[in-house]
């Protein structure tokens, strides 16, 4: 007869499933409807809490060097040239689930390479800076030696992750978790073949725009970096999806007020 609480992270997992505790905290009401959806929790066993991820509570204070300092230190032999150009971030992944058949599925080198080149020629169409990071999983020396090759392109795998989000324009990513950090951090976000990563629906909510090609990618691209309305209603979205409130201070007061009732 103790009580018991599960504190979910992010928007799901795989089904067969069901959470057996009393309490279950929730990232938000979206990902409370897809794990109720996925019969991963029963709202007939457990009291189901929107909270919050104690996780991302940090990301609403951060605070940073200017962007000119931040180049000098991490970029110094391209920091004057980078300080002219819009800054776009790409978050590699080496695999993700797949939304079909749950499986994990993981990228080939010549995927990699092709999804390196498209994201690649987007940003010299709109004449920005490439700068992308590897997962750490991934070798640092593949990325190296490609972006050895490139102008304009560069490998960002030892700055601070936050700071290069924080002065990057625009954030490329798929599923990585690095993606919900940067709208946390009302950063834009371009979720790079949203349809196939249900389980990071960040495109499908609203807080990120979603590309599924070439051509679509540029085009979301260039809106980001040159119409301030459309990263507002991004970063709108986002307000209303993902608050900037203490997860924290909520769950610790849950826990306090189900230990006074038992």
């Amino acid at each position: 007869n103790i009580p018991t609480m599960a504190i979910t992270d992010l928007f799901g997992g795989l089904k067969d499933y069901v959470m057996q505790a009393k309490h279950i905290t929730m990232l938000n009401s979206h990902a409370q409807n897809m794990l109720i959806e996925d019969g991963l929790v029963d709202a007939s066993i457990s009291q189901l809490h929107l909270t919050g991820n104690p996780a991302f509570d940090a990301l609403s204070s951060l605070a940073f060097n200017s962007k000119d300092a931040f180049l000098a230190e991490h970029f110094s032999q391209s920091a004057e040239a980078l300080s002219q150009k819009r800054l776009v971030a790409h978050a590699d992944l080496h695999a993700y689930v797949d939304a079909k058949t749950k499986a994990s599925y993981s990228k080939t080198e010549a995927e990699t390479l092709d999804e390196l080149e498209t994201v690649y020629a987007a940003c010299r169409a709109v004449d920005a800076a490439y700068l992308v990071r590897p997962h750490p999983s991934q070798s640092r020396a593949f990325y190296a030696s490609w972006v050895a090759q490139k102008e304009d392109a560069y490998l960002a795998a030892d700055c601070p992750l936050h700071a290069w989000l924080h002065h990057c324009d625009v954030l490329i990513a798929r599923s990585t978790t690095v993606s919900l950090e940067a709208v946390y951090m009302r950063r834009p976000v371009i979720q790079w073949e949203w349809q196939k990563h249900t389980d990071m629906p960040l495109a499908d909510m609203g807080v990120a725009m979603g590309a599924d090609n070439a051509q679509s990618l540029t085009e979301a691209l260039r809106k980001l970096l040159n119409d301030n309305k459309a990263i507002e209603k991004l970063q709108n979205n986002a307000n209303n999806m993902f608050p900037k409130t203490n997860a924290a201070r909520k769950i610790a007061n849950l826990i306090l007020s189900i230990a006074a009732a038992h």
